[in-house]
């Protein structure tokens, strides 16, 4: 595919009220259409879960630990980092409707994570940029793409997330959000590899797995063309009012926030 796109730094300008389309949205959209339009369309937002919270905190510290570090090439003393998680924590919980763990359970877990996270991965890394904002354009779709690069370095791209289940290779290969903030530091002549940071919450306690995926031209055009398809389906449906849902078995039907609401689901 041979279509132009274009990297474009926020502080040129102030879109942050423009329409536009993000990994997490186009992720939503080929999950369930019906969830997409009650996310995007009504400007319903489901309450998190307390997962998505853990994350949040575990993020929040991290972010607090590598902003000081651009300048000073030092990582903050572990309780000041956990303090950080565990107030992060307190300070989201309230959000949280539907507990699938005690408070506690879940805040410890969040100590856990923050733990291995700074012991394990925030050593090796020196970063450049934290939470960077970025707007993606392209002659291929109408919407610009909005996405956040958790952290930046010299060297790559690194995304940092909690989950019970480690991913495989093929799992980031295929991974639209990898595939935005591959083409983005392609799009800015930046080093094209992409690093997933994953703290895996087992019984026993957490544990790392690091994957690494490089940007190839033949994965740009996917990319592109993916977020074309995106562009096109969602303008469809806007006219149509149809809206596809995931199939009902489906394990993210168990999970999600607009299940009370579905007309696909019946309890």
């Amino acid at each position: 595919m041979s279509g132009e796109f274009e990297f474009v730094w926020p502080t040129a300008f102030d879109e942050s009220e423009r329409e536009h389309l993000s990994a997490s949205s186009i992720n939503m959209l080929m999950r369930c259409e019906q969830q997409y339009a009650f996310r995007y369309f009504e400007g319903l937002k489901a309450p998190p879960k307390a997962a998505m919270v853990q994350g949040s905190s575990v993020d929040d510290a991290a972010n607090f630990n590598f902003r000081q570090k651009i300048l000073s090439g030092s990582d903050r003393p572990l309780p000041e980092v956990l303090d950080a998680a565990a107030t992060s924590f307190e300070r989201r919980k309230d959000e949280i409707e539907d507990w699938s763990m005690s408070p506690g359970a879940a805040k410890d877990g969040v100590i856990a994570m923050t733990q291995e996270h700074h012991t394990s991965i925030a050593p090796k890394v020196q970063p450049v940029a934290v939470q960077e904002e970025f707007w993606l354009y392209s002659g291929e779709w109408d919407l610009p793409v909005l996405g956040f690069k958790d952290v930046r370095t010299s060297t790559e791209t690194r995304d940092l997330k909690t989950t019970t289940r480690t991913k495989s290779q093929k799992d980031l290969e295929s991974d639209i959000q990898a595939g935005i903030y591959l083409l983005a530091s392609h799009a800015s002549q930046e080093a094209e590899r992409f690093v997933w940071d994953q703290i895996v919450q087992l019984k026993n306690g957490p544990k790392v797995a690091e994957l690494e995926r490089i940007g190839t031209q033949a994965s740009y055009d996917i990319t592109i063309r993916m977020v074309a398809v995106a562009e096109q389906r969602i303008a469809q449906m806007r006219e149509s009012g149809i809206f596809k849902p995931a199939d009902p078995s489906h394990w993210a039907c168990g999970y999600c926030g607009y299940r009370n609401i579905c007309p696909y689901i019946h309890d």
